[in-house]
């Protein structure tokens, strides 16, 4: 991963990473003081990669299902090389499971995402009907630039 960056690049890697190494929070230096690494950063890590798997292989997110691993993680049970032996493995299984994923669409349904938002919205505020104000003549002025476009358009 990091082989593929310019001189410049790697600077700017080492430059960040020795500036947030050490975190300034008491309990999260701590760890990294008795661990040799952040534990609650490791555990939010292989929280997130459990959850996209179980997402892509089941179309479903059960929350407490892997709780024990990730305790045992913040406990400081697992190692740092642990954590980056894991994560090798589990990033080959989340390719693939992403590229064989049959459960989830490719893409978002905006018309859902629309209707929620303003159902959402109207929940919230009332009726919208009088939220836009819309001119007949611009209307009637976009639909004949519509058409000119559909018509000339590339």
């Amino acid at each position: 991963m990091l082989e593929n960056l310019s001189d410049k690049e790697l600077q700017e890697f080492y430059d960040l990473y020795g500036k947030y190494s050490v975190p300034s929070n008491p309990n999260r230096r701590a760890d990294v003081i008795e661990y040799g690494y952040s534990t609650k950063f490791l555990m939010h890590v292989v929280r997130l990669a459990l959850e996209c798997e179980q997402l892509l292989l089941t179309g479903e997110l059960d929350l407490q299902r892997d709780s024990q691993i990730l305790l045992s993680i913040r406990r400081g049970e697992w190692t740092l090389e642990d954590g980056k032996k894991w994560w090798v493995e589990k990033e080959r299984a989340l390719e693939t499971a992403y590229t064989n994923c049959t459960i989830l669409p490719r893409g978002p349904d905006e018309g859902k995402i629309k209707e929620l938002l303003l159902n959402c919205m109207e929940q919230h505020y009332g009726s919208l009907d009088t939220a836009i104000q819309r001119n007949p003549d611009m209307d009637m002025m976009l639909r004949e630039i519509t058409e000119l476009v559909r018509k000339y358009g590339t």
